[in-house]
């Protein structure tokens, strides 16, 4: 059994966005819901952050603060806008619908220039409210 929080090298494919995000006006039925939202509520900043990614990688000091969901998922407590533009580099189709014309074709461009993370640096808490402490 693990002693929390541990630090760990988590799969992206693992994390999951926070569906209680505060950033978001409502609580969405999906994931998929859930990023397209978080792109709508971000807008151009989200486009900066993709660049910042695509250019310089994740920020080190600053690991993804998140929970387990099941055996094999974790929601990210904190680091909901960095997922949100992983993913969108990864698949700028996810949120395809959330950007202006502009907007779309830079971050087709930015995408071509990322190479997709395997891992993201983790602090891992048992439960929700061991990690507010933190974050807030």
């Amino acid at each position: 059994m693990a002693t929390y929080p541990y630090a760990a090298d988590i799969e992206l494919a693992r994390l999951r966005l926070d569906l209680k995000n505060p950033r978001l006006a409502t609580e969405p039925d999906s994931q998929r819901d859930a990023f397209r939202e978080l792109a709508e509520a971000q807008g151009p900043k989200l486009l900066a952050l993709c660049r910042h990614i695509a250019r310089h990688g994740l920020n080190p000091g600053q690991p993804f603060l998140v929970i387990p969901d099941d055996d094999s998922q974790f929601i990210v407590l904190d680091a909901n806008r960095r997922l949100t533009a992983l993913r969108a580099l990864e698949q700028p189709d996810l949120i395809n619908d959330r950007l202006g014309g502009s907007e779309r074709r830079q971050l087709r461009q930015v995408a071509t220039t990322y190479t997709p993370a395997e891992d993201v640096r983790c602090v891992v808490f048992a439960k929700r409210d061991d990690a507010d402490i933190w974050i807030e």
